[in-house]
């Protein structure tokens, strides 16, 4: 064993130090993200079907005869929760690894 943190385990699979962005951290921010959108489009359907004049009051084109408030709620509800959810997932990998940084290392 060398005292190189940055050497490759013998797995290949990630650096011996850990990585500062790991596939399991990313995987886990975008997974966050997607339980984020699943709400958000929800919370956006439901704005949609429970105050239709909400988005018709919001966008310019509400108004035309053919606009339709629950495709708009579904797009603006995930999109908004996605971001929100990858902000929840950023926040809470990193005070994983600061939390994990902070313990004593294990021999």
């Amino acid at each position: 064993m060398t005292d190189n943190p940055y050497r490759v385990s013998d797995s290949g699979s990630e650096p011996t130090g850990g990585g500062l962005m790991s596939v399991r951290v990313v995987a886990f921010i975008l997974a966050v993200g997607g339980v984020g959108a699943l709400v958000g489009a929800a919370a956006g359907v439901s704005l949609a079907v429970l105050i239709p004049s909400y988005y018709e009051q919001i966008f310019s084109s509400g108004s035309f005869p053919n606009f339709s408030p629950v495709p708009v709620g579904l797009g603006l509800g995930a999109t908004q929760g996605f971001g929100g959810g990858v902000v929840v997932g950023t926040v809470l990998a990193v005070a994983d690894r600061w939390l994990t940084s902070r313990q004593p290392r294990q021999k």
